[in-house]
């Protein structure tokens, strides 16, 4: 307004990025200009015999495309795509150190018990300290066969509670879908721990099945799942006798 002279608007476009910055939003654009977006290569969208041998052609005429096919074909994948200067660039330093470190290793081998081995492998980590110990393990398996039983007894109790229900009802089908397996976590291992207590791995060492589990689990499975429909048919004959509560 007025006489002032009018001036330029400013300038608010996006400023220059100095070179070397990352720059995700340019590095997208850049992938879309590698790819062919323009007529789709057939009409009904696709993957015809035709499209197959034209990606077939242009493999065969990139010598780089040929060799890591002879590569990928005579050494594991990984190995492979694992960068050297990223092995190099990427070690293992650590700034804090834990002060006392047992030197044998725990191994859970074929079974899904690792909260257990985690949990003893702190519980064994003060023993050793206190009792100054060189070699020294507690007892997964103890833990493990007394987590069973805990399992087996809460899917039995809750198939009598919701023997009402349809056996393919939501609730039902849940319970039963894996009602002793391995797994577990920090509670459960506190609950198993005030109860049962644990022993040294001596008093109660490795056995096959603990080791390894998916044969034992498949077993202990039907055997529950068999109980739990004796216990729905009892609870039948006790509503249908007036005598349930």
């Amino acid at each position: 307004m007025g006489a002032a002279t009018s001036k330029a608007a400013p300038d608010v476009g996006p400023a220059p990025m100095e070179r070397g910055e990352h720059d995700e939003k340019r590095e997208l654009l850049e992938s879309f200009g590698s790819m062919s977006l323009g007529t789709p290569l057939s009409s009904s969208g696709t993957v015809t015999a035709r499209t197959l041998t034209k990606w077939e052609n242009a493999a065969q005429a990139l010598p780089t495309t040929s060799l890591s096919r002879t590569i990928f074909a005579h050494s594991d994948l990984k190995t492979t795509l694992t960068a050297r200067p990223a092995q190099i660039a990427d070690t293992y330093v650590f700034n804090t150190v834990v002060p006392f470190t047992p030197s044998n290793r725990t191994n859970q081998k074929s079974s899904g018990r690792c909260w257990l081995f985690a949990t003893t492998n702190v519980l064994r980590h003060e023993v050793m300290q206190r009792l100054k110990l060189d070699e020294f393990q507690l007892s997964q398996s103890y833990l493990f066969i007394w987590d069973k039983l805990e399992k087996a007894n809460y899917y039995l109790e809750q198939s009598i509670i919701h023997a009402d229900k349809p056996l393919d009802d939501r609730l039902v089908l849940h319970l039963a879908g894996a009602p002793l397996n391995d797994g577990g976590q920090w509670d459960m291992a506190c609950n198993l721990l005030e109860k049962y207590g644990v022993v040294p791995q001596t008093v109660y060492p490795e056995s096959f099945s603990s080791s390894a589990s998916s044969t034992l689990n498949q077993l202990l499975t039907t055997e529950v799942r068999e109980h739990a429909l004796k216990l729905r048919r009892q609870s039948a004959k006790l509503t249908a006798s007036g005598l349930s509560h």
